[in-house]
């Protein structure tokens, strides 16, 4: 059945299509809705037998009444592992659900399987259209899925897909500055992670040095940045301060301290009420910022 959806879907492009003329799924000139069409799909994937079962466990897009899956045709995998086809599938988006099924089934316990999409998804989000965001959304939304998977594979794949040194969001985010809209969506999925999953944050946490660049750049974008900022039209600006704002709580967490040692050092000669005065306009400060409580939660679990 994996085979029979996947073909029809490629249409013309499938490498197992008909001599004779085939029903097309659709055309250009009005939106299409294929929305049960990959529910289907999904079921059907999430039915299919693992090879690769380190945990011992079933992958979390299983029910929890399923007793024994089954193993999909060889023709059918072959369709599925097309790399046209599923990149199609993530960057189209005709199905959020699906896609997620899609990727944490297939990356659950596989390295293989998980290396190749995240070849697919990191390729796509550094070749994407600087002034079209919504694709890097789309395939950016299927690498938030992979992350939330709690396998043997979990520390790996945040290295992989996140770190400088892999090629992964981080070393493209550098690359990509003056794209607006590969850069600021990678921020906000960045922002995603930190509030919502506490090993990517440690993970974010440990080296965020490598990419302390950001914190400047956002605060004092390039007036070029400004200029190809396509998201707002009446304030090119306010997409920028925003995702700054956001992600502010993770630059300040754990500077307090550092901050007051270091000026300590330097008011050693200041007299008492200086040093006094001082000290009030601090907590005043301090009190005027609004941290994002649980941000703040899972930067002091990574510590």
């Amino acid at each position: 059945m994996i085979g029979i959806l996947i073909d029809y879907y490629m249409g013309d492009f499938s490498p197992y299509k008909k001599h004779s003329g085939r029903a097309k799924i659709g055309d250009k000139q009005g939106d299409l809705n294929l929305t049960f069409f990959m529910d289907l799909l999904a079921i059907c994937v999430a039915a299919t037998e693992k090879k690769c079962k380190a945990s011992g466990a079933k992958p979390p897009t299983c029910n929890p009444e399923d007793k024994e899956l089954a193993w999909a045709p060889q023709k059918c995998m072959h369709l599925l592992s097309h790399k046209e086809a599923f990149a199609s599938l993530l960057k189209q988006c005709y199905n959020a659900n699906c896609n997620k099924v899609l990727v944490q089934h297939l990356c659950w316990e596989d390295e293989e399987r998980t290396y190749w999409i995240l070849q697919i998804i990191l390729s796509n989000v550094k070749s994407s259209d600087s002034t079209l965001k919504g694709s890097v959304v789309y395939v950016l939304e299927s690498l938030f899925d992979i992350l939330e998977l709690r396998d043997s594979l979990q520390q790996w794949r945040i290295t992989v897909s996140l770190g400088n040194q892999t090629h992964g969001l981080l070393d493209i985010m550098d690359r990509t500055k003056q794209s607006p809209g590969q850069l600021l969506p990678i921020c906000s999925f960045l922002h995603r992670c930190l509030v919502s999953n506490p090993v990517v944050t440690a993970y974010l946490f440990k080296v965020r040095d490598s990419f302390g660049w950001l914190e400047k750049y956002l605060q004092d974008p390039d007036p070029t940045f400004i200029h190809m900022t396509t998201y707002n039209v009446d304030s090119p600006t306010d997409d920028i301060r925003d995702v700054n704002a956001k992600l502010k709580p993770f630059w300040d967490f754990g500077r307090p301290a550092q901050e007051q040692q270091k000026e300590g050092e330097g008011e050693a000669g200041k007299s008492e009420g200086e040093r006094k005065k001082r000290k009030k306009e601090k907590k005043k400060k301090r009190r005027k910022k609004k941290e994002d409580p649980t941000l703040q939660l899972h930067l002091l679990k990574s510590l």
